[in-house]
Parts: C-alpha cells; structure tokens; sequence
C-alpha cells in the first residue's frame, strides 16, 4: 500500500530524474556545440593560412594548430553521445566540468583563432540572446550582416581581464585623473556626461585623456590581440551605441590590409573585441545588404556633388572596386578623400616614363606595388595594360611569391580588369609577331607607346627587320631602341596652368577672361563648392607667383626687369593657354643668363610632384654641323640620333626647357646657316609640334610645349628670321655696386667654404673688393673677380699649411693682393690727355661683352695730292670709314665763310693738305656709327685750329643735318669715361632715357666730379667741348 510518504519520495525522485535527463541534453548539446567550434576553428585556420595571414607573425599555423590538437584531445575523451546510461561509468559534476574546461580552453585560443562564425563566437562567450536582447534594431541589422560576411580570427573578452581592468582602475585612473577631476568640476559644468566603470563614474571625456590610457609599445608580432579596457570604451562616442566597426589597424598582411575589420560589442559593463575578416563575395550579392545600399548611396551622393574634379569614368570605376570594408568603415566624406588621393597618384603615374614606373614599381614595398595596381586598373583600358605590365614583371622577377600574395588580395573586380587586360595584350601583340620571351618584350612597348598608329607601324617594320635577320639587325635594335625612349604624350604639367580652363568647363559657360569668371559667379548662383575652388586658385596664383618671384631672386642677384619679364611670361601661361615660348636672353658674359634658367626659370616651372622642370643645356657655339642637333640619316654607318631627340629621352617629357648657348657664336658657313634652318624651324610655332631628326625620319616630335631659351652676346649677329620668333629679354651688366654684393652675399661664402674656411676667417672689405674689380678686372659680369678670390683664398691656405705667418681671422689688404699679383699685369684703362689740344678727341665706344672706355681720335694735317683727302689708320670698319666721310663734310659746313674761302684759295694755289684720323691701338678692330659727332669735332678742331677739352668725352651719331642721335651701351660708355677721368661726358638727347632709368635704378656713374649733359646737335658739341 502506497502511502503520502511513498508518494512524495517518488515525486522527488521523478523531478531529479528529470533534472538529471535536462542536464544530460543540455551537456549533449553542449557537447556538440563545441565539436562545431572545433570544426570551424580549424576550417578557419586552414582558409587563413592559404591566405598567408600568419606568415609575419611568431604565433605561425604549426602553434595554432597543436592548441587546436589540444582541444581535440580534449573533445575525444567525451562521449559520442552523452545518455542516462553513461552514469554508470561517470560522474555528472566531473562531465560537467570536462565539458566547461573544453569550453574555457576554447576560448582561451580564441586569443588567437576563433570559429570562423560569429554568432558561434558570442554565444561561446555570452549567450546570443543576452546579446539581441541589449543591443537596438540597428545595431541588430548590423549583427546580421555581420553574420554573413564577416569571419572573426581573434577574440578579446574584458570578463577575462579583470585583473588588467582593475589595475588600470585603481593605478592609473586614480593618479592621473585626480587634477583633472577636480578641476573639471570646480568648473561646475552641467553638460557632463558620465559613463560607468565598475563602481567608479569618470566624465565621458575621459576618451581624449591620452595620459590616462596605459600605451605599451609591443612589437606587433609578439601579441596582436591584446586590449585594454579603457582603449575599448572610447571607441563608442555615446551610451546608444552597442556595436562599432573599424579598420584593424596592427595588420600584419595585404590580406588583412584589404579586408582585416575589427568589431567593438559592449553588453552592459562587458567589452568584447573581435578581429576578422571579410568574406570573399565575387559577385557583390552582399552590396544588395539594406545597411551596404543605404551607406553606398550616400557615399555615391556625396562623390557626384562634392567631388568635381575627378572624372566620371574613374569615379564610376572607383565606386564599383569599392569593398564591403571600405563602405562599412569610412563616411563618405573620407570615401571622397580617398577618391582624390587615389586620383592624385593616377596623374602622378600617368607622367612618368615607362622605364622609370617599372623600376619604381619594382624597388617599391609590397603595399605600395598593390597600391600603384590598384590605381592604374581604376584608369583607362591602356592604364589597365600598363598595369598587367608591371603585374607580369614582377611574376617574373618574383622569387617570395610576391606577385600572388597582392593578386589574392586584389578586390575581385580589379582580378578581372587584370585579367582582361592580360588578355587583350596577349591578343594585340599576336597580331602584331610572336611574343618576346624577354622581360619586357618589344610587342609591348611599341603597344604601350602614347603615339600614332603611323609611328607604332614604323617601329613594328622595324621590329620585323630585326626579327628576320638571323644574326640579328643592329641598326634595327638601335633605332627601335631610341624610339621607344622618346616619351611621346607625356608633358610636365602643374595644376595651377590648367585651372582656369578646368573650372570654365565645370562652369559650362562660354566665356574666357578672368572677369567674365567673376561676373558670371557674381550675377549667378553657383555650387559654393566652385565658389570656394574659385576663391582657393586666386589665392594660390598669386603665392604661385610670388614663389616664382623668390626662386629667380634666389638664382641670381639683381636683373629686376629680366626677372619682371620672365614674371609677366608666368602670369600669362596662369591667365591665358600654357604653350610652350622662345624666350632669348640678351647680355654679356658672366652676368648669370645660364643660371637664371638653370637655376631660376626651371625651379619655378614644378610639375604637380614639386618637381623642377627638367632642364636641358645644349651648347652650340662654334658648331659646323646641323647632325649636332637633329643626327644623321638612318642608312649612314654609325649614324645616331641628334641632340635634341636626346634631350627629350633625357628628360623624360616633351616640355622640357631646352636651353640653347652661345647661338651668336654659329659659324658663318654653309654648315652653320644649316643651323640656324634648324632653329627657325624649331622656333616656328606653326611647325614646330611636327619636328623631325633626320635619325628617325617620318616620325613627327611635339616640341610646341616645350621652352626653348636662346643666350647670345651680340644680337647684331643672330640671323633676322630667327631673331623675329625670340622673344628677347635683356640681361644688363651688374655695376661696382652689384658686383660687391654679389661677392660678398653669395660668391664669398661658397668659396671659402669649398677651401676651407668659415665665413668669418676671412675677410674681404667692400673696398678691397671694389680695388680689385678696378684694377685686375675689367668685365661686365663677376667670372674674371671669381677666379682672383679663389686664388687669393688658395694663397692664403697654401701659407697657412707651411707657415704661421697668417692670424685668423685675416683681413685681406691692396699690399697682400699687390704682393700676390705683382707678376700678373693690371688693367690698362686708356685714360685722357694732360692738355687741350688741337684735334684730339675723346670718343667712348661699349663692347657687345658689357664694358666701355675712351676711343681716342687724333686728327692732323698732311701734305697730299688732293685737298682734304682722307687718310684713315688704326683698323677701322666700314661704317666708321662711312663716318668719317660724312663727318669731313660736315666739318666744312661748320666753317666760316672766310674759312671756306681760304681753303679754295689754298686749293687753287695747289696748297692741298690732307686729313689723317688714326684711332689707337691699332691692333684693335673698330666699327660703329657712334663715333660720328667726335669725329666731326676732332676734324673741325684740325680745320679751325682750335683746341679741345681733354677732360670733355662724347659719343653719338651724326647725321648730314647736323643732328646727334641716339647710340647703344650708354652704361658701359660712362663708366668707363669716368674711369679714364672724364669729368663731362656728352651723350645724344635721344638716350635721356636710357640715363634717367639709370638715375632711377641708381646705377648711374654721375656725382661731383663727373657730369653727363645731353645734346641735340652737333652746335652743342662745339659749345660744350672746344676751348
């Protein structure tokens, strides 16, 4: 008979029972919840190791696959299938914490690999209930997604690191925030917002508090996957959001560069970090995602109204390459910044020379190779090649697998322009011959060439005769070789250039003056976008501007309206079209015409890299031989390519500056009128962007971008037409004053330094310097003064080496040089006469080298066959010749009517007398029309026996009229009549403004003791010089 007792011990015996048989399923499924771990934990380890995700680090596949071996081990000794039956043989607490320690250990790995799911993952640690039932609706959608594209690698639990927490709690916090705190709140903010830490509250500031956060630096290999707690929080900007998603940051693969997320949860005061990857999705079914289409259309919004100079094509291409990670973890405003860096690097790219992309593609890191792929494959079809190119180098030369580490880490759609690529190359060049098992095969870059078809057609003839000939066609080879140096289409550019007609395009409007752009902005509405581009490129011309102003300051000393010049040239390549020009500089030697280009004109022209403008020196000064520049025929033996051909392999772009010397120096043969052929035809800007060298016959070369600057001394001597097309720019000889600065700012450091000296060891006087430039020098420019510094300052050293007779600092004195030089003679300056004397005239002549003096005219009588005949000594030219006719009869009709009479009763009476001019230094050629109005007055002085002013010099041209006109050199003559110590000099009106322009500049030789007085006719001669 059953009684209560009975009954209630079977009830309880029937409830443990049941409890026994829901802990068993609850262990069983447990038990095979952790088997799927272990299943997708080695899944995962094997997918990473193909994608060589550990090959940089120490924890390797061998390490984590003997933990997952552990964990194996482990699951084995369970039971396949846990029952009431197994009770016999264990215990339920011991299976229970078998099963919790395989659990733990599980998760003490996931350190390092996790199950390759991740709400496997979460519900491992936390349960995924727990975690749906803390987080909002979006981060929900966001869990979702995650769930299928994301494969979590490494897992970081704050449960786990209560120890770290509390130190960073208890150590850190409590020292460095003390102050803080307090003065925080003695502010007593109302807005501060607080977030909870265990039991402490510290304001939610406390994110930017750096000092705050234990930062130990570790080497990324030793342990990737290590966090601290605070670091976690400040990721999550407010209390709303659960989950976070960014780039993984220590990434140790361009796998994980590409596709390496990190996941931020925080479940109440619980932060878990989970690091991963994306899955690969080849056909983009993921972007089909509501939270992907929603960030994707605001990122494609954002692109197409904020981003106006990119193209479309390359905007289109961008957006489609962009990866799921790229959208999940950047706004579109850092999307957009992305977008100009990527397009910047493409026109960076786009103007490098073949050969020099492919060595820097090759010497750059791993990154930086999938990142110049990246960008050529988002360019044209061409672009795309030039990418398989490099791409297929590289596989070649690749000897650590390289080149299939970045394929695998390509996104799929740039796999597929690559191999499309690799396709159409394949097939263009079997059209062309059989491919080339060399590296980089001719079919290749006669393919790759920027040129015509015409030119491409040549260059495959050419191909074909090299092919065919059995032992090879040397001739052929070098002249395909050449051709494919000339970087056809590729130009230097700088943006600032091309602005304007840029944004008249984005504008859409037809109208081409800066105003008619600023009207239309002012009377219209436009984007603000382009109002501020607008805004930003005023500011930036003029500081472009101002750049060029300081790097021509910088390369040479003083030339102001040169250099106004060269800036006026600028200003219009910014306001107008930037073509190319034929600039010519004009001056004497030795005034620093090479170093303004070379060092000036080329740093101010820099390409969008910074870059300077490749500079070119073609020197051609006595040259006989028109090859010189555009080479020799093809069918001649050892025949090449001509300079200027050269100059553009060299300089690897078709606007290089070509800067021509010395063309006043071409000989005067047939051979050097070849020459100046050449010239004009390369200075033609109708002609010019079809260039030919001989060398490559029906190949055309674009120089009509290219600046071409002529220098020249004399500009008498360039032929007419070629002068015509220079557009010349006069470079004046520097005066005392120039030249001592000169010396002293710039020349004077640089040599001691060179000798070994500091600046302040020796020195130099401004009157020391200005004595040397007086006696030992006598020359436009500072060559001449360069090269007795330089021996002065290696006198100096030489004795101090031997001797100590030198105490430094030394200042040079006139005894030292006087001593040093005394065996090298001293200028001769040609100075005037002790007295007034009868036909003796002070004449100034300027040489084409920048320098003048006294050119001396003596006229005397002497018995001849003829009356007043002509006797004319002292290597005069033709013109001067022309002169002194025509200055003989002028001097007559000076004469007084008795005085013309005399001279025809002498006539009549057979009392003829001649008239010798001699000028000088006869070993000196002379030539010139200025010496016209002296020797009209030396030759009256003769005929009327009056003397002249020997401290009087003039120069001027003389017509029949009697008026004096205006002369070249004005500078040069006064300066050096006030060397020879003239005390008036008389120059033609007509050059008033040559000398108020040096009164205005300051370089004017005039003070107390020397006067310039102009004159009009030569009845002003006559007043100012006789005695």
């Amino acid at each position: 008979m059953i009684n209560k007792k009975n009954i209630k011990d079977l009830i309880l015996i029937q409830s443990r029972y049941r409890s026994i048989i829901e802990e068993l399923k609850r262990l069983n499924k447990r038990s095979f919840f952790l088997k799927e771990c272990l299943v997708l934990m080695s899944s995962n380890l094997t997918y990473l190791n193909n994608k060589k995700f550990y090959n940089n680090l120490d924890i390797d596949f061998n390490i984590l696959f003997e933990e997952l071996q552990t964990i194996k081990i482990k699951i084995d000794e369970l039971p396949d299938k846990i029952s009431f039956r197994i009770l016999k043989d264990i215990n339920l607490s011991d299976l229970s914490y078998q099963i919790y320690e395989i659990n733990m250990l599980i998760i003490k790995y996931m350190n390092h690999i996790c199950p390759s799911n991740l709400f496997i993952c979460l519900d491992l640690l936390i349960g995924n209930e727990r975690v749906a039932n803390n987080i909002s609706n979006n981060d929900l959608l966001k869990l979702d997604l995650l769930d299928i594209i994301f494969r979590p690698v490494s897992l970081w639990d704050s449960y786990f690191h209560k120890e770290e927490i509390e130190y960073i709690k208890t150590t850190q916090i409590k020292k460095t925030s003390k102050n803080i705190l307090e003065s925080l709140f003695e502010n007593k903010s109302n807005n501060v917002s607080s977030i909870i830490i265990g039991e402490d509250s510290l304001p939610g500031f406390l994110k930017n508090l750096n000092e705050i956060v234990i930062s130990e630096k570790k080497n990324k290999n030793e342990k990737k996957n290590h966090y601290n707690y605070i670091d976690v929080l400040t990721i999550f900007d407010n209390n709303i959001d659960k989950i976070k998603i960014t780039t993984t940051h220590n990434i140790d693969s361009l796998f994980e560069e590409n596709y390496g997320i990190t996941v931020y949860f925080r479940i109440n005061d619980r932060l878990i970090v989970v690091q991963g990857v994306i899955n690969d999705d080849i056909l983009d079914i993921n972007k089909k995602n509501y939270l992907i289409i929603q960030k994707l259309n605001e990122i494609k919004k954002y692109i197409n109204y904020e981003i106006i100079t990119v193209p479309k094509g390359f905007k289109n291409k961008f957006i489609d390459t962009l990866s799921i990670k790229d959208i999940l973890v950047n706004n579109p405003g850092q999307i957009g910044t992305l977008l100009k860096q990527k397009y910047n690097e493409y026109k960076q790219l786009k103007g490098k020379f073949l050969m020099a992309l492919i060595n820097e593609f090759l010497l750059a890191s791993k990154n930086r190779k999938m990142n110049i792929l990246i960008i050529l494959l988002l360019g044209t079809e061409t672009d795309n090649k030039l990418a398989y190119l490099l791409y297929d180098i590289l596989k070649m030369k690749d000897k650590k697998d390289v080149s299939t580490d970045i394929y695998n880490s390509l996104h799929y759609k740039h796999k597929l322009y690559l191999n499309n690529s690799k396709e159409l190359l394949e097939k263009e060049e079997k059209e062309i011959l059989t491919i080339s098992s060399s590296d980089i095969s001719y079919e290749r870059r006669i393919n790759l060439l920027n040129a015509n078809e015409d030119i491409k057609s040549k260059a495959i003839e050419k191909l074909k005769s090299l092919k065919n000939n059995f032992q090879g066609d040397s001739k052929a080879q070098s002249w395909l070789d050449g051709l494919l140096k000339i970087p056809f289409g590729i130009n230097k550019e700088n943006n600032i250039m091309n602005f304007k007609s840029d944004f008249i395009e984005k504008l859409g409007i037809n109208v081409y003056s800066y105003n008619q752009i600023n009207n239309y902005i002012t009377n219209n509405e436009v984007d603000n976008k382009l109002i501020q581009e607008w805004t930003n490129y005023n500011n930036e011309r003029k500081e472009y501007l101002i750049n060029v102003r300081t790097k021509l300051d910088e390369a040479v000393h003083g030339h102001t309206e040169a250099k106004t010049q060269l800036e006026r040239i600028f200003a219009q390549w910014i306001n107008g079209e930037s073509k190319g020009a034929i600039l010519g500089l004009l001056g004497p030697p030795g005034t620093g015409k090479t170093s303004l280009v070379k060092n000036g004109l080329s740093k101010c022209l820099l390409d969008n890299n910074k870059t300077p403008r490749p500079f070119i020196f073609l020197p051609i000064g006595g040259s006989v031989n028109g090859s010189t520049l555009v080479g020799h025929n093809y069918t001649y033996v050892a025949s090449t390519w001509g300079r200027i051909a050269d100059s553009l392999m060299t300089s690897e772009c078709m606007n290089p500056i070509i800067f021509i010397d010395e063309v006043d120096k071409i000989s005067n043969t047939e051979q050097g009128k070849e020459i100046v052929s050449i010239l004009t035809h390369l200075t033609d800007s109708t002609q010019n962007d079809n260039f030919e060298d001989k060398y490559f016959a029906g190949v055309p070369l674009d120089l009509s971008k290219a600046l071409i600057v002529f220098s020249f001394n004399d500009i008498s001597l360039i032929d007419p037409i070629l002068r015509d097309r220079i557009t010349t720019i006069e470079v004046k000889a520097y005066t005392i004053e120039e030249k001592v600065k000169i010396i002293q700012d710039y020349m004077l450091p640089e040599i001691v330094k060179d000798i070994g000296f500091s600046k302040d060891e020796l020195i130099f006087t401004p009157e020391i310097i200005e004595f040397l430039i007086n006696v030992y020098t006598n020359e436009a420019g500072v060559r001449k003064i360069k090269e007795k510094i330089v021996e002065i300052v290696r006198d100096i050293n030489l004795k101090l080496i031997h001797t100590n007779e030198f105490l430094i600092p030394y200042k040079i004195t006139k005894e030292y040089i006087e001593k040093l030089f005394e065996n090298k003679p001293k200028m001769r300056i040609k100075k005037i006469g002790s007295k007034p004397e009868i036909g003796l005239v002070n004449g100034l002549y300027a040489t084409t080298t920048g320098v003048g003096g006294l050119t001396i005219i003596q006229v005397m009588k002497y018995p001849s066959d003829k009356m007043l005949e002509l006797s004319l000594t002292g290597q005069q030219g033709d013109v001067m010749k022309e002169s002194c006719e025509y200055a003989k009869r002028i001097a007559y009709n000076l004469l007084s009517k008795e005085e013309q009479d005399q001279i025809l009763k002498d006539t009549t009476d057979k009392k003829h007398f001649g008239i010798h001019i001699h000028t000088p230094e006869a070993a000196t050629k002379k030539d010139g029309p200025s010496a016209g109005a002296a020797m009209t007055l030396a030759i009256y002085s003769v005929l009327t026996g009056k003397k002249v002013n020997n401290e009087v010099a003039l120069t001027g041209e003389i017509d029949l009229c009697k008026n004096v006109t205006a002369i070249g050199g004005v500078y040069a003559k006064l300066s050096g009549a006030k060397k020879a110590g003239i005390k008036k000099a008389l120059i033609p009106k007509e050059n008033l403004e040559d000398l108020e322009i040096l009164r205005k500049e300051g370089n004017s030789p005039e003070d107390k003791n020397f006067k310039v007085y102009t004159i009009e006719t030569i009845e002003d001669v006559l007043k100012h010089c006789l005695v």
